[in-house]
């Protein structure tokens, strides 16, 4: 009976330690399990708190490429608005010049015209008056007796009388004892000889501020061409500023290089219009 108790006592002891190392194990294995959901928690608040972080960055540099963007769209466009006042303003002194180029070429053209047609109206005069003397100076002071020594030379008569008719034969100077007075013709050669001076220097003088007029209009032409030549260059650059300023925002990126090439090209365009 001793020895069976003992046995009982032996087996109840290693029932209890059997049920204690069970408890232990169970413990055990919970305080893992607890640690690692824990730990488990742990990394995935890390995560959370590395992914939040990773957002805030990209928004911070996407906020900044997008305020540097703005910045630069805002310097090309105060630099376009520049240029284009710029532009605006040379285009206007240029016509300003141009018109005023025009104005007084017009003002010394007709300034010409007067001039060339008071030196007419005073030729006109200067060759009246001299006609006018020279119609009340008789002619080889008024004697028939100086002239030609009594007789006129053959062929005269066909000059002086038109409506004569070139048939009838010149009458003898033989046959007329009178002296006949000069003819048409030589009066009229005088009279070109006395005004001869004043003729020649008064259509020398037309015929120089004829030039001038020419010269002038000519002037006056070419200036009022390259006025419109202006107007249209101004107008193709005043184009193309509105044209850059209306183009979508990835074409806005493109290259310096790129871009002063299109200009010169509009420009050279514009001029070769």
């Amino acid at each position: 009976r001793a020895r069976e108790e003992e046995e009982a006592a032996a087996e109840a002891r290693l029932a209890e330690n059997r049920r204690k190392r069970e408890e232990k194990k169970k413990r055990e294995a919970e305080e893992r399990k607890k640690i690692e959901q824990e730990e488990k928690k742990k990394r995935e608040e890390e995560e959370a708190q590395a992914r939040e972080e990773e957002r805030k960055r990209k928004e911070e540099e996407i906020s900044r490429e997008r305020k540097e963007k703005e910045d630069k769209d805002r310097r090309e466009m105060e630099e376009k608005d520049r240029v284009e006042s710029e532009l605006r303003r040379n285009a206007e002194n240029r016509a300003k010049s141009v018109g005023a180029l025009v104005r007084d070429s017009i003002a010394r053209k007709q300034e010409k015209e007067k001039e060339i047609q008071s030196s007419c109206d005073d030729s006109v005069l200067v060759v009246g008056k001299k006609r006018k003397r020279t119609a009340m100076i008789p002619s080889s002071a008024g004697d028939p007796d100086d002239s030609n020594d009594g007789f006129e030379p053959e062929g005269n008569d066909d000059d002086d009388d038109d409506d004569e008719d070139s048939s009838s034969p010149p009458p003898s100077p033989r046959k007329s004892p009178r002296k006949s007075p000069k003819s048409k013709r030589v009066k009229r050669e005088e009279s070109k000889r006395e005004e001869s001076p004043v003729a020649s220097s008064s259509n020398q003088r037309i015929e120089v501020l004829e030039a001038q007029n020419r010269a002038f209009e000519g002037e006056i032409r070419m200036l009022a061409h390259r006025l419109f030549v202006m107007e249209d260059v101004v107008r193709l650059l005043a184009q193309s500023l509105h044209t850059k300023a209306a183009v979508p925002e990835e074409n806005s990126e493109e290259s310096e290089e790129e871009r002063e090439k299109r200009t010169g090209d509009e420009k050279g365009k514009g001029r070769k219009e």
